[in-house]
């Protein structure tokens, strides 16, 4: 009898928990699993006129703007096949989104003009509907059904950025406390840009270091507090402090690359340590690799041309730096090419031009390096009251600026390089009156 009271008693209780488990399994089932952070569809782009040429530059578009996208680090795309299914109805986002599980949604129109292409994108929250970002952009029409590169890039670049941004802001309620690795590795990289000294790249630090408390394994936390590192390291004037934290870096860029081998940005970052660290040959490879992984990243080509300005390849070193800057003209990226145009532009001895890239750079922010390129520029251009106008500038912006200070911070430069250096920007700061 003890028995069987038991048995009953436990029966009881495994119905109970049983019963328990399907009511939670039911209630998961009605509750619909919320879309990824980055996660985006791509919706056929319509035409606005009903001619077959027009409708088949709409399509090139749609497919290599969502192929573009794919090769963005941490960018989720919803596949062509399933996004055009909506190509001849009204879009209704939150619809959409649910049915895609996608958080966001790019809409857009184009219209050929001529010679003229004209397309207008729009990025929106599928939830909500409401339009985050818009952006109307204008080329000259490529051949057949080819689509200028110009509105491909422009659009990936864009939309890479705002994408961050949007995330950001739908985070920005968390607290510090209860933020998560990925939470964590945004708000550090939407800040990176803007630090302009050790105090901020702190912040930025301490926010990779709490991203990867949360998870070691966090790609995006590993590559940017290495690149981080790295920056604080070219900055230190402790040299065993410097090897330190290159060291630390080398060995986060390379756990981002084993755990994210297709990641662009990864190896791009990878690439920025391994020149710090004066490693120029394996800093070549994985900034090719990066390149060859998204050619629609824009960041790696400046990283590209800094690598091949270190190895003396100045022509080289144009061709991939005006590359950059015409996938998109507008990105917060180009007045680091320019900067390295002008250099370029300098070691060929080009005074005019590099002058031209050098003014052209300092249109957004100027800082020292851009005054310390013009003022060689206009004194070996034997302008000597420009040449003296910048070296103020670059003196007030870096007080330890010495022609000195300048060589024990090149790093290891090719022969070419040191020669072109010597011969035209310590000479041209020379003219200019800057101090050896």
């Amino acid at each position: 009898r003890r028995l069987q009271r038991w048995r009953v008693a436990w029966l009881a209780a495994l119905a109970a928990v049983g019963g328990a488990l399907l009511a939670a399994a039911a209630l998961l089932l009605r509750t619909p699993a919320q879309p990824p952070g980055q996660s985006l569809v791509v919706l056929p782009f319509a035409s606005l006129a009903a001619t077959a040429d027009e409708a088949a530059l709409a399509e090139r578009l749609t497919v290599e703007l969502t192929n573009a996208l794919t090769r963005m680090s941490n960018v989720i795309v919803t596949a062509r096949s399933a996004a055009a299914r909506y190509a001849k109805q009204p879009h209704d986002l939150p619809a959409i989104g649910r049915a895609l599980n996608v958080r966001y949604a790019l809409e857009g129109t184009l219209a050929a003009n001529g010679d003229r292409l004209r397309v207008i994108a729009q990025l929106s929250r599928t939830d909500t509907g409401a339009q985050l970002w818009s952006g109307t952009l204008e080329t000259p029409r490529g051949e057949g059904a080819t689509v200028p590169i110009e509105i491909v890039g422009r659009l990936a670049d864009a939309l890479r950025l705002q994408l961050r941004n949007a995330e950001v802001a739908r985070l920005a309620h968390v607290p510090a406390a209860e933020a998560d690795a990925y939470t964590l590795a945004l708000r550090a990289r939407a800040l990176l840009p803007s630090t302009e000294n050790m105090a901020q790249m702190d912040e930025v630090r301490a926010l990779y270091e709490r991203a990867l408390a949360r998870d070691p394994k966090h790609v995006p936390a590993l590559e940017g507090l290495a690149y981080t590192l790295a920056v604080i390291a070219d900055r230190s004037h402790d040299p065993q402090q410097r090897d330190a934290l290159l060291r630390r870096a080398e060995s986060l860029s390379l756990q981002a690359v084993a755990l994210a081998p297709n990641d662009a940005e990864a190896w791009s970052s990878h690439s920025g340590v391994l020149m710090f660290a004066d490693k120029r040959v394996a800093a070549m490879e994985a900034i090719e690799r990066a390149l060859t992984l998204n050619p629609y990243f824009i960041e790696s080509y400046a990283q590209h041309g800094q690598l091949l300005l270190n190895e003396g390849r100045f022509e080289d070193a144009l061709v991939t730096l005006d590359r950059g800057i015409r996938l998109n003209p507008v990105s917060d990226a180009v007045s680091v090419h320019l900067n390295m145009r002008c250099r370029a532009l300098l070691y060929l001895g080009r005074y005019a031009e590099a002058i031209d890239a050098c003014q052209r750079a300092m249109a957004s922010a100027p800082d020292w390096p851009d005054y310390m390129l013009l003022a060689a520029a206009y004194a070996m251009a034997g302008d000597a009251s420009r040449a003296a106008a910048a070296r103020e500038e670059l003196l007030r912006l870096e007080p330890r600026f010495t022609i000195r200070w300048l060589r024990d911070r090149s790093g290891r430069l090719a022969p070419r390089a040191i020669e072109a250096r010597d011969r035209y920007l310590v000479t041209g700061l020379r003219k200019a009156g800057v101090p050896d």
